[in-house]
């Protein structure tokens, strides 16, 4: 870390990371330490979900996805468009690019969400939850949450 700031009888001390407008920044701008911040949000989110999602409440299917999408999405996924890299596959390459490892991290959530919401066991297939509920993949969530930032920032005057 960086030395200490003296600032008349007072001493600045040096973090790790910096929260600032919701984002936790570090000195090389890894964002390490925020994936795991909207990973608790998330997962808080889904808890509370689970509890109304008891049979003695019976909240329907469609009201819990509208739970889902309009309270835990864009409170585990704000500002999304800044601590991710968009997943993609290279022509000719294996591997995939971007941030993938947060993606799969965060996509944990997703599951559990998805679960709760159709009742479903958990050795169900991610790829079948998703169809049978008609949401997208998590992947192309984020891909779809960092474009509509990208637009509005392009549509700005």
């Amino acid at each position: 870390l960086s030395p200490l700031l003296e600032l008349q009888q007072s001493t600045v001390f040096p973090t790790e990371a910096h929260k600032f407008l919701g984002v936790l920044v570090d000195r090389a701008l890894r964002f390490c330490k925020h994936v795991a911040y909207p990973l608790v949000k998330g997962t808080k989110w889904v808890a509370q979900f689970k509890r109304v999602m008891r049979p003695c409440f019976s909240l329907s299917y469609c009201l819990f996805k509208c739970l889902y999408f309009s309270i835990a999405v864009p409170s585990f996924l704000y500002v999304v468009d800044i601590f991710i890299t968009p997943v993609q596959a290279l022509e000719g390459r294996k591997r995939l690019y971007g941030s993938v490892g947060a993606v799969n991290k965060l996509a944990r959530v997703h599951r559990q969400a998805l679960l709760i919401m159709t009742g479903a066991l958990h050795t169900t297939a991610m790829n079948v939850l998703e169809a049978h509920t008609d949401i997208l993949p998590f992947r192309l969530l984020v891909d779809k949450l960092c474009q509509r930032a990208t637009v509005c920032m392009c549509t700005l005057p």
